[in-house]
């Protein structure tokens, strides 16, 4: 989004800018383009530094919502250490609990059950 605006000289992002542009001010071109070359290596590094993110995706759902966790998962939770068949087994026996369902959907607004409320036994 900020690539574009600043490609398009559209300064509502940008007050430093916008400052200067109102004191009257000219914004040589050379400046637009190292601002845009500046924000798409900002942008490639955030995409390499959170690459990481999008391989576990699926490794979080286990924390948001283990209900919506299918079994075959699990064997991306292997690159977190885990053991892949037992936490299987796990989960089979978690989401085969229909106290804990029961007891976790009465204090969750979400449905199927959300597991970040802590469950009082």
């Amino acid at each position: 989004m900020y690539i574009d605006e600043i490609n398009t000289k559209n300064l509502q992002n940008f007050p430093t800018l916008l400052g200067v542009k109102q004191e009257g001010i000219d914004v040589s071109p050379e400046n637009y383009t190292t601002i845009s070359k500046y924000l798409v290596s900002c942008g490639n590094e955030l995409q390499e530094r959170f690459n990481d993110l999008r391989k576990i995706r699926k490794c979080l759902l286990l924390v948001e919502n283990p209900w919506r966790l299918e079994i075959g998962t699990t064997t991306h939770l292997g690159a977190l250490g885990f053991n892949s068949d037992t936490l299987s087994d796990e989960l089979i026996d978690f989401k085969n609990d229909t106290n804990l369902e029961f007891a976790c959907s009465s204090r969750c607004l979400l449905q199927p059950p959300c597991a970040n409320h802590h469950i009082q036994t």
